[in-house]
């Protein structure tokens, strides 16, 4: 087995030889290496009884050969239950190659744009435990409810009964249904557009991912337009003076009550569909 010990930052601080040579790093010069783009802050904040995280990843050598291989890591934990560290092994190695740094730039850029968005991604296993999730929703959960989100977490373990209660119906329906989207009203007032989607691997679901928006100043911008529209059908229908709209070749598109009545009409929908010609 290649074996690897790393610090809470997922620092290399030891590894046996099979992995050093994988590396490509002579042993004295892999201490102080990254053991690669984990999501090392939410594994340290797992909770203990969590499972060894898996993931099949690609990895560079030093000098620069890429290759893919199954990741286990396991969270390293003192007699307190404090994360310590992580031992990492890999097993399940394809051949290398040398493909440059596109396969790394796209890897890297994907990982930049998840946790620069404002956005909240998060995936949840079969059982409804977080898999991973960005600092967007870390901080959600922090600020809004004082609770640091960590992989295992059910929804139970993040959210009040109430609202825990929700969610096993959502993910249930991403399974059975396919992708689909909701809005979630937050305990501050705010609204998200959730975005749901079953992960599958090798023909199989293996858990659901959330995309969540916030979506608040939009809903306002929409009531806010309902509003104005509402106003202006009640001012216009309400109006002593006969109003209408027509079109630049004088077809009537819209006319109040007021007008109907001065021109002898039973409505101002009769009135419409009789004048076609306003001009005339």
């Amino acid at each position: 087995d290649l074996v690897a010990i790393a610090d809470s930052h997922g620092i290399v601080t030891w590894a046996n030889a099979a992995y050093a040579q994988l590396t490509g790093y002579p042993s004295d010069e892999l201490p102080g290496q990254s053991a690669g783009e984990f999501p090392w802050d939410a594994l340290a904040h797992a909770t203990p009884s969590s499972e060894p995280w898996r993931v099949e990843n690609v990895c560079r050598r030093k000098a620069g050969e890429v290759y893919t291989a199954k990741h286990t890591i396991t969270t390293l934990r003192n007699p307190a239950g404090e994360a310590t560290g992580f031992c990492i092994t890999k097993q399940g190695i394809t051949g290398l190659k040398q493909e440059g740094d596109a396969p790394h730039q796209a890897e890297a850029s994907l990982s930049a744009l998840i946790e620069s968005t404002e956005d909240l991604i998060w995936s949840v296993d079969l059982s409804f435990g977080l898999l991973a999730f960005n600092k967007a929703l870390r901080d959600h959960f922090e600020r809004h409810l004082g609770i640091r989100a960590a992989v295992g977490m059910r929804p139970e373990d993040l959210s009040p009964p109430a609202r825990a209660a929700l969610w096993p119906p959502l993910y249930d329906r991403a399974l059975a249904q396919g992708p689909f989207r909701a809005e979630y009203p937050l305990l501050d007032g705010r609204t998200l557009e959730l975005s749901f989607n079953a992960i599958w691997q090798n023909g199989r679901a293996v858990g659901i991912s959330v995309f969540g928006k916030d979506i608040t100043e939009r809903k306002t911008a929409e009531k806010a337009l309902r509003e104005a529209e509402a106003n202006y059908r009640n001012i216009f229908a309400g109006a002593l003076e006969g109003m209408y709209r027509t079109t630049l070749q004088g077809r009537s598109l819209a006319a109040n009550p007021a007008l109907a009545r001065l021109l002898g009409y039973d409505s101002a929908e009769e009135l419409i569909s009789t004048i076609t010609d306003t001009a005339h």
